[in-house]
């Protein structure tokens, strides 16, 4: 198993790369989720068909309730959830790619990590302001 800073590292950086993606092939980014395994690496998961014609919120709940009991497995060290949020940032709303990320043995009381990353487009491309990114340790 993998450090638990590098494997936050990975997490996000598997997260954004995947988002700025999604992104530049369709334009918007739809929530998605991979489980973290014990062996430190990723599997995928995708919604029910039905999740599909829900909204957002409704999705990103759902992902956050199956990889709770899945974080019961032995295999399952933790899931990462990323998803489109508009936020305030010097009192401008823009938009962030927000990575939601919750371990097992992570340090924090809740085990949960939540970090933003506002994004814009800038000639047809997403351009992520790695320099405005901000955390929410819960």
């Amino acid at each position: 198993m993998k450090s638990l800073e590098k494997l936050i590292d990975t997490a996000i950086d598997t997260a954004i790369d995947a988002a700025v993606n999604i992104l530049n092939a369709k334009k918007q980014l739809n929530a998605f989720c991979f489980f973290v395994n014990s062996d430190g690496c990723f599997t995928s998961v995708v919604p029910n068909e039905t999740e599909f014609n829900f909204d957002e919120s409704y999705i990103v709940d759902s992902f956050k309730d199956f990889g709770n009991e899945k974080m019961e497995d032995a295999g399952t060290e933790g899931y990462c959830i990323t998803y489109s949020q508009t936020v305030k940032l010097h009192g401008t709303e823009t938009d962030a790619i927000v990575v939601f990320l919750k371990l097992k043995n992570d340090l924090l009381p809740l085990k949960t990590r939540i970090y933003y990353y506002p994004y814009n487009f800038v000639d047809g491309r997403p351009f992520v302001d790695f320099e405005s990114a901000f955390a929410s340790e819960n």
